[in-house]
């Protein structure tokens, strides 16, 4: 999803997880678009802060890799589900460039 300006980014967040089909179950991984800075992750903070089952946030470890951190983020859940250490996951994007997105991926 492409955001105008001064659209509430959490709530776009919101809606495209609500489209991927997910829920937050206690066991689905979210693989999250969060940096660790608090100005970049507020909006997803309040989209999925409350989320209950693990996370893995790529930025934080990674850091920011501009047009490839979606895609890593999304190899990592893909391998998360393969090694068997989640059943499936929630890849959430919000990304500086005004974008949102989600999908939820698991075992066939």
């Amino acid at each position: 999803m492409s955001l105008e300006p001064g659209v509430d980014r959490g709530e776009v967040l919101k809606q495209a997880v609500a489209a991927s089909g997910a829920v937050d179950d206690g066991v689905t991984l979210l693989s999250d678009s969060r940096s660790g800075i608090d100005r970049f992750d507020r909006a997803e903070d309040a989209a999925l802060g409350a989320w209950s089952g693990p996370r893995l946030s790529v930025k934080e470890v990674l850091g920011e890799s501009f047009g490839a951190a979606a895609g890593l983020q999304l190899v990592a859940a893909v391998e998360a589900v393969r090694r068997g250490k989640a059943a499936g996951a929630l890849i959430s994007v919000l990304g500086g460039g005004e974008q949102a997105g989600a999908c939820l991926i698991g075992k066939a």
